[in-house]
């Protein structure tokens, strides 16, 4: 009787025991969602791709489908499920697919494993419910418009390892206020940040190379940004309309500023611009009306269309002897502006490059200056032109001097 028990007793062990390793290998298998969608990948495993007939708020996605593991959520597997407000996402999965979750306006809640490796394009695209988000350690690209329009989107944890924030990717998180790029990130694309009205701070690592067209576009409430010394090239209205703004510190590393890079910083009134820039973009300033002095250094060659255009109370401009072209519209409409000092390298002024220049009392015109282009001082009525050649050069245009403000030939300084 005392060795039947005993076998009772190990038998009903090794049972349990059983029992619990099965529960533990399967205990998804009872709470996962039921009616998902799967289909088998190429690999042997599973992806999920559709909600099916699954009717809950609550999704779990299990680990495992018919004994093959799930790695995938696949393209626009949960796009549009307005009902779901939370997913449980098992470790198994490596790839979540474009759009998976795009348009799930009520999702609130969702936790990617660390074997995560790619989100899609759009993946979480107007969650709108969503208000955090900690990226797995091994994702190495915020792909084109992962989280755009996530209004409620208030944190995000991007990991050092990501290379590169790819177009819009976070573009109209209205409630994003703070957000720490780390060294890793060589590139962000265009309209990364663009209309995150509410950002306040931005910490960019060093790392940093290039900074797209309308990267922070926009973001009005940005009163400060620091520019690391790795960046070399600036987007097309890169911190255009950053009206928080008020000072900017180019560094030394950029050499390239792209059309309208800081148009309508109205709040701007201090700019500090490197000795690695060549050239500054059309527009790249225009519209700072606040801006009250510039200076260029000799570094720069050529100074962009409108560069300047509509910086009402800029008083006074610096011009350094690496100059040789001043774009068309340049300084238009700098009505406050009192003193210009040209390089002596200057070889073409564009067409109303300094028109509507009310106060502007004298400008000395250098002896290289070649080109000058129509109304280049058209309504500057207060101006003498100090012209050092003797004579009107050739390629003048006749209508240079069209108010016909004072002019002093073969001016020596």
């Amino acid at each position: 009787m005392r060795r039947l028990k005993k076998y009772v007793m190990v038998a009903l062990t090794l049972l349990s025991l059983t029992i619990s390793a099965i529960g533990l290998a399967s205990c998804d298998f009872f709470r996962a969602s039921k009616g998902l969608e799967f289909t088998l990948l190429e690999d042997g495993t599973y992806e999920v791709s559709g909600i099916g007939t699954c009717m809950d708020e609550n999704i779990v996605i299990p680990s495992k489908y018919e004994g093959k593991a799930v790695t995938a959520i696949g393209k626009f597997a949960f796009s549009g499920a307005y009902r779901l407000t939370e997913v449980e996402i098992p470790d198994s999965v490596t790839t979540i697919g474009e759009s998976a979750f795009s348009e799930c306006y009520s999702l609130k809640s969702l936790e990617m494993p660390n074997g995560v490796t790619g989100i899609g394009a759009s993946a979480f695209s107007n969650c709108d419910g969503l208000t955090k988000i900690e990226i797995p350690d091994n994702v190495t690209a915020i792909d084109r418009g992962v989280f755009n329009d996530c209004g409620s989107l208030t944190s995000v944890k991007i990991p050092n390892g990501v290379t590169e924030i790819r177009e819009g990717a976070f573009r109209r998180c209205y409630s994003l206020t703070k957000i720490e790029i780390p060294d890793s990130v060589i590139a962000i694309g265009d309209d990364a940040f663009r209309d995150c009205f509410n950002l306040t701070n931005v910490t960019m690592g060093n790392g940093i190379t290039t900074l797209g067209s309308y990267v922070f576009g926009n973001c009005g409430s940005l009163t400060e940004i620091v520019i690391p010394n790795s960046v070399i090239s600036i987007g097309r209205n890169a911190f255009g309309e950053c009206d928080g703004l008020t000072e900017i510190v180019i560094p030394d590393s950029v050499t390239t500023l792209e059309t309208g890079a800081f148009a309508y910083c109205i709040n701007l009134t201090s700019v500090v611009i490197g000795d690695g820039v060549t050239a500054i973009g059309d527009s790249t300033f225009s519209g700072c009306s606040h801006l009250t002095s510039v200076e260029i250094s000799d570094n720069v060659t050529a100074i962009g269309h409108s560069a300047f255009n509509g910086c009402i109370n800029l008083t006074s401009v610096v011009i350094g002897n690496g100059v040789k072209t001043i774009g068309d519209r340049a300084f238009y409409g700098c009505n406050n502006l009192t003193s210009v000092s040209l390089g002596n390298n200057v070889e073409r002024l564009g067409a109303y490059a300094f028109a509507y220049c009310s106060i502007l009392t004298g400008i000395v015109i250098p002896y290289g200056v070649t080109k000058l282009g129509e109304c280049a001082f058209f309504d500057c009525d207060s101006l003498t032109i100090y012209c050092q050649t003797p004579k009107k050069p050739n390629g003048w245009n006749e209508d240079w001097n069209k108010d016909d403000c004072p002019v002093v030939w073969d001016y020596k300084a």
